[in-house]
């Protein structure tokens, strides 16, 4: 039997668990991505616990763990491997076809809890942590090359190597000399303080559209900005001056990282327009073209990565985007999502739309279909159109609908106009409190059934009175019959003289007196004939 479209096929209850007092309590699962194949499916929790599932089944193969009580923050699957990094603050690997339960540890080059990472197979792993750290990893070997804090992207950190310590104590000594050796900055010149001050004067023009507080710049670098999500696009070329690594930071900042040796940061952008609001959740397409960021106030905006920060530059055809994304429409007001980027050129927003009411947790993109995946915290997945409409909510009794539009009930309540507008593709209601409504779907107006004037009157004549045509008889084409057969067959589609009653024509004067003169008189039975004269 086929399962109707947006029903769950398979549900894993319970999945990760934990003993407490002999009792077994739900844990929340944190992380979760597939292998290469597409077939298994790894999840980490907030325990610590990592399971590889065959989601086809609902079987639990293999059960892992990185540390007790460590929360999962992100895991891959890569050829051979399975990596995990979360609280403990250094990545966890796992060999694929193991039976062992823990992996083994990387190096310890995080000073703080890893909140986000991303991996590009098979050439770089990147980690960041709460306290803004950045640092790339080989994948091949697992050895750092690169070390950066988000919060002072200019600043150049330099990675200092040392022997691994056979003792676990002479390890801890080394990892906390390490740490110590990281945290010194040193001290910003003269030629820094341009920069800063342009840098701060646009925060400010740009806190004044978002109506959020903004500090100086100086005040800024005293508190480290944790990052949250980040994505590769995997699609473009190692190259010191292209970015590859997008990441986004509490602040609402997007930030744009080349994971060349030799790079750095290559640019940023600012990924909101409401106040205290930061990126979650990243999504790109196969090409990249696109990147797709979720928020933490449940907007879903949608950016055009072409020609932004690479070398290779190609045309973009604007009429071709403004029929795919109704977004870029002119508005008679703009809304807060395009007073926001007014003066940002690149990286163009194509679209921004409210898609939950909660936290936008994971974003999933397919392209085959041009659907968009959106998951939140207020426990729904959601299907959108690339151009932003509505397709329905995973699990809902309600049928899917391609054609009827459609809106998501609770975010209805609370949506912008901007967002109704993108719904609604593009469709605008020009409704004025206290204007007449005028009835399109009827024909005839009260006022032509007044006048008894239909429609409108035809165009006079150019030539007015002074030429018109002849009328011209109707054409009668002569009727060749069928004379080959016994019977002419007749058919009633020919032209034919209607049956009307044929009048007498009156009779003459004359004929009548004749008639009446010839006519002999009547008489009775009884009376004599007359004589002869």
């Amino acid at each position: 039997m086929r399962s109707v479209v947006g029903k769950r096929n398979v549900l894993i209850r319970e999945a990760h668990t934990r003993l407490l007092h002999g009792e077994l309590i739900p844990v929340e699962i944190t992380a979760a991505c597939f292998d290469p194949g597409d077939q298994l499916l790894l999840t980490g929790a907030r325990n610590g616990t990592l399971k590889v599932w065959n989601f086809n089944t609902g079987v639990c193969l293999k059960e892992m763990t990185i540390e007790h009580m460590c929360e999962v923050t992100n895991c891959f699957w890569v050829e051979g491997r399975i990596l995990a990094v979360g609280w403990n603050r250094h990545v966890t690997e796992f060999e694929e076809g193991g039976t062992q339960r823990t992996g083994k540890s990387w190096e310890t080059r995080h000073t703080d809890d890893v909140l986000a990472a991303a991996a590009r197979p098979p050439l770089t792993l990147a980690t960041s942590s709460y306290n803004s750290e950045l640092i790339f990893w080989k994948l091949e070997t697992g050895q750092p090359y690169r070390r950066f804090s988000c919060t002072e992207p200019m600043l150049r950190i330099k990675m200092q190597y040392s022997k691994r310590a056979a003792s676990p104590h002479a390890a801890a000594g080394s990892s906390a000399h390490r740490g110590s050796s990281i945290l010194r900055r040193p001290s910003m010149g003269g030629a820094r303080d341009s920069v800063i001050d342009a840098a701060s004067a646009m925060e400010k023009a740009r806190a004044r559209r978002v109506s959020a507080v903004s500090l100086p710049a100086r005040a800024q670098v005293m508190r480290q900005l944790a990052v949250h999500a980040m994505v590769f696009l995997q699609s473009r070329p190692v190259h010191m001056h292209v970015a590859t690594l997008m990441l986004s930071l509490e602040n609402g900042q997007v930030q744009c990282w080349s994971e060349h040796p030799a790079g750095g940061i290559q640019g940023a952008f600012q990924g909101i327009h409401t106040a205290g609001d930061y990126v979650s959740a990243f999504a790109t397409d196969v090409d990249n073209n696109y990147l797709f960021t979720g928020t933490t106030v449940g907007y879903i905006k949608v950016w055009l990565m072409t020609n932004y920060l690479t070398t290779d530059k190609t045309h973009i055809c604007m009429p071709k985007l403004r029929l795919k994304f109704p977004f870029l429409w002119r508005d008679r007001i703009e809304g807060r999502a395009k007073r926001c980027v007014r003066d940002q050129p690149l990286p163009l927003l194509l679209n921004s739309y409210k898609a939950h009411l909660r936290c936008v947790t994971s974003l999933a993109y397919v392209d085959h279909l041009e659907l968009l995946f959106s998951g939140s915290s207020d426990y729904s997945v959601r299907a959108w159109r690339l151009s932003g409409e509505y397709v329905g909510t995973l699990g809902s009794f309600v049928p899917w609908s391609l054609t009827d539009t459609r809106f998501p009930p609770d975010v209805q309540k609370v949506a912008s106009f901007t967002t109704f507008k993108v719904w609604r593709g593009g469709w605008v209601s020009r409704y004025v409190p206290g204007q007449v409504e005028i009835d399109k779907l009827r024909d005839i107006t009260e006022l032509e059934l007044r006048t008894r004037t239909f429609g409108e009157p035809p165009p006079p004549p150019l030539l007015g009175d002074y030429f018109a045509l002849p009328q011209r008889p109707d054409a009668h084409q002569t009727i060749r019959l069928d004379d080959s057969l016994q019977t002419i067959p007749l058919y009633a589609h020919l032209r034919m003289a209607s049956t009307q009653p044929v009048r007498r024509p009156p009779t003459p004067e004359l004929v009548r007196a004749t008639r009446l003169k010839r006519a002999p008189a009547r008489r009775p039975h009884f009376e004599p004939p007359a004589p002869p004269q």
